[in-house]
């Protein structure tokens, strides 16, 4: 096949594509729907990818997206529109941790054993991967010890780049003890407090 002959034949198979719909709760699995198609079609042009994602985004998600999309030269690149996209309408890790551990707490209903099991292990399946190409997976451990941790410190150990536990370990002891430090919590009574209790004794009635 000649070279002319080879981009009319991708040019035709472009526009005969047809995307399922955009779905943000089910976002990585939708993007390995999209690639599949784009390889039936023998579309490997990344602009020509981001042009067909774009196409077909729903209102609501230009919305979720724009301030990222306005900062974005006009040939935005197909990775980095997938990785937005993935880093937007994905659960985070904390949310993937908690809806995990809820599963033990719901009962089967119309589901199958095996279907519980598809579910944990999707949500289990973080949309990054590592450099064998395999997918990141939720860290359960560290969720689980990021959940017995006042709120404010959590949040802020969440917000961190920081992946290594031992890192995390000596920045959570330091926010807990300043933390300690500016909420006090001393349970022995103070002289205000006993002499408080010593009035309110006097008056009350005295037993007959």
């Amino acid at each position: 096949m000649s070279t002319d002959a080879a981009t009319l034949f991708t040019e035709v198979n472009a526009a005969s594509i047809c995307l399922p719909h955009f779905s943000p709760n089910e976002a990585l699995t939708w993007f390995w729907r999209a690639e599949t198609q784009f390889r039936l079609k023998n579309i490997s042009k990344a602009t020509t990818k981001t042009d067909h994602i774009v196409a077909i985004l729903p209102k609501e998600v230009f919305h979720r997206i724009a301030p990222w999309s306005d900062s974005q030269p006009d040939d935005i690149d197909y990775d980095t529109l997938k990785q937005e996209l993935l880093k937007e309408f994905s659960l985070s890790p904390s949310e993937r941790a908690q809806q995990i551990l809820n599963i033990s707490n719901m009962p089967l209903g119309d589901r199958t054993p095996k279907q519980v099991w598809q579910e944990t292990n999707t949500l289990c399946r973080l949309p990054t991967k590592d450099e064998q190409g395999k997918f990141h997976d939720v860290d359960l451990e560290k969720e689980i010890w990021l959940r017995s941790l006042p709120g404010n410190i959590r949040e802020k150990l969440h917000n961190s780049d920081e992946t290594a536990m031992d890192i995390l370990l000596i920045r959570a002891n330091a926010l807990m003890e300043a933390h300690q430090q500016a909420c006090p919590q001393s349970t022995a009574p103070t002289s205000t407090d006993i002499n408080a209790a010593t009035a309110a004794d006097l008056l009350l009635p005295q037993a007959l």
